[in-house]
């Protein structure tokens, strides 16, 4: 089989068509031998940026989140204690 037409199946099934430099990383591991060891270095790497991108977005949301539970909070209050302040203008 030749070299490009592994780099082409390796390519499909990750679905990095765009990517060069996982073809480059094939390229390079098919002539050294050492396909396993820079695939290895390459899903870390993957790994490494998606946990950064969830921790972002994490931090992106969490003040987004307290001000809706903020909201939640404050419309149960104004709801529990609304009727006893106009039972008081009632009352009084």
């Amino acid at each position: 089989m030749p070299c490009c037409w592994v780099v082409r199946s390796l390519v499909i099934v990750a679905g990095c068509t765009r990517s060069r430099c996982f073809r480059q990383l094939v390229r390079v591991g098919e002539e050294s031998g050492s396909l396993d060891s820079l695939l290895d270095k390459l899903a870390q790497c993957h790994e490494r940026q998606t946990l950064e991108l969830s921790d972002t977005l994490a931090q992106t949301l969490e003040p987004l989140l307290m001000l809706v539970v903020g909201g939640i909070v404050g419309a149960l209050v104004i709801a529990m204690y609304l009727p006893i302040f106009q039972l008081g203008n009632v009352l009084g």
